[in-house]
């Protein structure tokens, strides 16, 4: 650097090299979209969230131990009727495969992937984060307070209105 404090032609290029764009096309969380990789309950390896995706992705981050998750496990099986009329897929993400899973699970698409609840920021079940074509971060999340909430805010997302939850304060 100079003593007029700026950069030389090849300090500036240094600089350029390392940064990055900030993405133009965000949701409302700054949770950076990511593909979900894992395996089944059966533990086979299965890649469940490949980019990038052409519909519309709920992602309900749920446990065995988790009290207000039943509801949630139902609406997401193919047969339920609670996301009906809405385009888009439902992906139950699990942390591990507690063999009380499998009849919780039952019918519906699931993965096993812990590194899933860190790369979303997930602390805890019941948890969705719902992930829209083009955007480079999730629409909107937050504590699924029960599969009718989820419904209404991922039907609200999908007229327009990304919302948190809980603001989360610091970006990736």
């Amino acid at each position: 650097m100079s003593h007029e404090g700026r950069l030389s032609p090849a300090e500036a290029a240094e600089v350029l090299k390392r940064s990055q764009p900030i993405p133009v096309e965000r949701g409302s969380s700054p949770v950076s979209v990511a593909a979900i990789e894992g395996t089944t309950l059966a533990g086979e390896p299965t890649m469940r969230l490949v980019l990038p995706i052409d519909r519309p992705t709920l992602l309900l981050f749920l446990s065995a131990t988790c009290g207000g998750c039943a509801d949630l496990f139902a609406a997401a099986q193919p047969s339920a009727t609670i996301f009906d009329g809405e385009a888009l897929d439902v992906l139950i993400v699990l942390r591990d495969d507690d063999p009380m899973l499998a009849d919780l699970v039952a019918g519906a698409h699931h993965v096993v992937a812990p590194s899933a609840w860190s790369t979303y920021r997930v602390s805890g079940a019941p948890f969705f984060s719902l992930v829209l074509p083009g955007l480079s971060t999730v629409a909107t999340e937050g504590v699924a307070w029960g599969a009718e909430a989820v419904a209404e805010c991922v039907s609200r997302a999908l007229g327009g209105d990304l919302d948190v939850d809980v603001p989360r304060l610091v970006a990736d």
